[in-house]
Formats: C-alpha cells, sequence, structure tokens
C-alpha cells in the first residue's frame, strides 16, 4: 500500500495540474523525513484527547458502533469453536484455483483461444470457505458493546 501510495504521489508531483501537484508535493513535504513513531505518538495524543471517554461514547448506527477515547466498538461476529476447518478450506480454495489455471492453460494451448478462468479461481478461492464456515455451522451471534461500569465490553446477544 505504502509503495502504491508513494508512486501515485511522486506521479501526481510532476502532473501539469497545479491543484493535484501542490497536494501532493505539501503531503510528500509533511511527511518527509518525521519518524513514524513521532507521527504515531501526535496522533495518539489527539485521539485520546478529541474524543470522549467510555461513558459520552459518540454511538453511531443506532448505538451499535461506539466511538471513544479507548477506540472504536463494533458488532463482531462469535467465531466457532474450531476455526482450523477454515484454514483447510482456504487451502482447498487455493489447489482448486491452480488446477482450474492449469487446466485454462492447456485448454488455451489446445485450442488457441484465451480462457479468462480468473474470476473463477478467484471465486473457488472465496467459495470454499465459506461452503465450509456454512456447512460447519457459521456464527449466527454478534458480540456487541454496551457500557459496563467504566468502560465498552462486549456482550454475546
Amino acid at each position: 500500500m505504502a509503495t502504491i501510495l508513494g508512486t501515485l504521489l511522486g506521479v501526481g508531483r510532476l502532473s501539469n495540474n497545479w491543484l493535484l501537484a501542490k497536494i501532493c508535493e505539501w503531503y510528500v513535504e509533511a511527511f518527509r523525513n518525521v519518524p513514524l513513531l513521532l507521527w504515531l505518538f501526535l496522533f495518539y495524543k489527539l485521539i485520546s484527547e478529541a474524543f470522549p471517554g467510555p461513558r459520552q461514547a459518540i454511538g453511531v448506527l443506532w448505538n451499535s458502533v461506539f466511538l471513544s477515547n479507548r477506540g472504536l466498538y463494533f458488532p463482531v461476529p462469535l467465531c466457532r469453536p474450531d476455526p482450523k476447518m477454515d484454514g483447510v478450506a482456504l487451502l482447498v480454495g487455493i489447489a482448486g484455483a491452480v488446477v482450474l489455471h492449469r487446466w485454462a492453460k492447456k485448454r488455451q494451448e489446445a485450442t488457441g483461444q484465451p480462457s479468462r478462468q480468473s474470476r473463477r479461481a478467484s471465486a473457488w478461492r472465496l467459495a470454499c470457505p465459506c461452503w465450509c464456515g456454512l456447512l460447519d455451522g457459521a456464527p449466527h451471534h454478534l458480540s456487541w458493546p454496551e457500557l459496563k461500569g467504566f468502560q465498552l465490553s462486549r456482550v454475546a446477544r
């Protein structure tokens, strides 16, 4: 992500568009040679001072998402007891995508027609873990953030 952002900003500085070149120049000059730890301290201080404490947390989306100086709290699906099957299903999906790619390559060499199997391979990689999760009993409960005492904690509903 940093490589893509850096490339886009570098090309943006060379742009003929005055506004784009100035915005990219400002960004590069602001962040150049400033240690990452200094930026982390600055953002931490801004967040801890700007946002309210947990008792006055900002409730968003019908009070299901809370933002306070201790962090962002949102509903999280409860995990199944054995998530190892998801990893196995992901490996099976990747293996299936490799087999599909090899088959498409052999078909292209035999017929000379290009095959568009990339979408099918991506679907295969994603579908196997989803199928496994549905067959294994997908999580159907959420852990909701709720104010308890002096902090927000997660409560299963």
